[in-house]
């Protein structure tokens, strides 16, 4: 859901401005390297900061004139700023949310990397129960796993898979359980 609503967040903002978002960012980084003289600010097709002005003003006479102004748009000026920020940040969101949308696939598909992870939020001393606990556990069971690894000190955690290894090395034994239903139901 995440990889979708930051996809979608771009795209929207792409369309409320007019097409010219998904690149805006890629021209104004190329806008920067160009020479001060020669180069076209991209940001000013999108947000311009001048335009025409006719003001209806009275005259002397008390008749109704009109002027022709030059104004400028300061809030514009704002805005280049906020969605040059916004683009960046959007990328950043979208690349970091993909990254962690394929470990979190990799993590289901794949045995090993559930393993090292168990590993590396367990003491250096409990690190030999984790290929006891990823054979026994199910997906499921090493998603709450997973939550209360976030959640607890290593200390505590540790614990927590000692106990289960010694209850699982039990269960085997009696034959409690079986290899096919989850422990941690």
């Amino acid at each position: 859901m995440n990889v979708a609503n930051v996809i979608g967040q771009i795209f929207l903002v792409d369309r409320f401005l007019g097409g010219e978002f998904m690149r805006y960012g890629l021209e104004v980084i190329k806008f920067l390297d160009q020479d001060p003289e020669t180069r076209y600010d991209p940001m000013a097709r999108v947000f311009p900061k001048i335009t025409k002005c006719v003001f209806h003003k009275f005259g002397a006479s008390g008749t109704v004139e009109k002027h022709d102004a030059m104004c400028v748009l300061s809030l514009n000026i704002m805005n280049e700023k906020i969605y040059t920020f916004l683009w960046f940040w959007l990328i950043i969101l979208a690349a970091v949310t993909v990254v962690d949308f394929l470990v979190r696939i990799l993590t289901i598909v794949m045995s090993p990397v559930r393993t090292l992870i168990i590993r590396s939020r367990l003491g250096a001393d409990k690190k030999n129960y984790a290929d006891d606990i990823n054979r026994r556990c199910h997906i499921g069971d090493y998603i709450m796993l997973d939550l209360l690894s976030r959640n607890m000190d290593t200390i505590t955690f540790g614990r927590l898979i000692s106990q289960l290894s010694r209850l699982f090395s039990h269960s085997s034994t009696s034959s409690k359980h079986s290899e096919d239903t989850p422990i941690l139901s």
